[in-house]
């Protein structure tokens, strides 16, 4: 089967982007693994099938296990929509394996959507974990479901140990029923953290998580150590959030890499 597909990233958050094929979610689990593979495929962090006439999407990590939230693969979604299917409106939804979610236009040039990911009052849980090689501001890792479960984890220096090797240490531990993405984060001042996400599916550090800068932000906000409106600084780029009562918002631009053809031999 040859399979069209577009690649889009946002903060370097990247996926290869496919409209429906009309074949099983257990195939389409399958065709993830495969294109999204580091040697014998993309090397993407994920695949996003998305529907045309009713503007869905479901998201397939990299490891072929579904994402019901992806913050960076809801605005790169909205960028396709909007770029090849002409059918996204300014103010528009999209329906994700979390519900439906509100975007915004902001910029056709770079584009820039801003989306909403959470309506509500997000209920965060402390775990103790201590390592010593990990500098940790609190002996508390905060959890929390953002769509999809997340970690935040405090810290003076995130350049200052093994992100890869902890993360995954956290990823694993067994109060997690079904893993969580690691989030560590470094306060810079109130309006400014700097990020960096072990990613659940991807099973490596990512580039950005917008999910992961939302949990980060929401947590921070709740300590009050960060304001309600913050840039969550990730390897290459900024991610604009703000944090209300029970509602939070991203915004940031996200870009077309480039299209190919795909041979999938099941």
């Amino acid at each position: 089967m040859n399979i069209k597909f577009k690649k889009y990233h946002a903060l370097g958050n990247n996926f290869l982007m496919i409209d429906e094929l009309g074949i099983s979610r257990e195939d389409y689990f399958k065709l993830a693994e495969a294109m999204c593979c580091d040697y014998s495929g993309f090397g993407t962090d994920g695949l996003i099938v998305l529907g045309a006439e009713d503007k869905k999407i479901l998201h397939i990590n990299k490891d072929g296990t579904l994402a019901a939230l992806c913050g960076n693969g809801l605005r790169c979604s909205a960028h396709y929509f909007w770029e090849e299917h002409k059918n996204l409106k300014n103010v528009d939804f999209i329906k994700t394996g979390d519900g439906v979610k509100k975007i915004c236009i902001l910029e056709v040039e770079p584009f820039t959507s801003k989306v909403k990911i959470r309506n509500k009052k997000l209920d965060i849980k402390k775990i103790v974990y201590e390592n010593k090689s990990l500098n940790q501001l609190h002996e508390d890792i905060y959890y929390l479901h953002v769509g999809v479960p997340h970690a935040v984890v405090f810290v003076k220096d995130i350049n200052d140990f093994d992100a890869k090797i902890i993360g995954k240490e956290i990823h694993d531990l067994k109060e997690f029923s079904n893993f969580a993405n690691v989030n560590f984060v470094q306060i810079q001042d109130k309006n400014n953290l700097k990020v960096i996400t072990y990613e659940r599916g991807v099973n490596d550090l990512t580039l950005a998580c917008g999910t992961g800068g939302t949990a980060s932000v929401v947590v921070a906000n709740s300590l009050g150590i960060c304001s309600s409106k913050v840039s969550v600084h990730f390897p290459i780029g900024d991610l604009n959030v703000e944090n209300l009562e029970e509602e939070t918002y991203i915004s940031s631009a996200s870009y077309k890499v480039g299209e190919g053809t795909y041979s999938w031999k099941k």
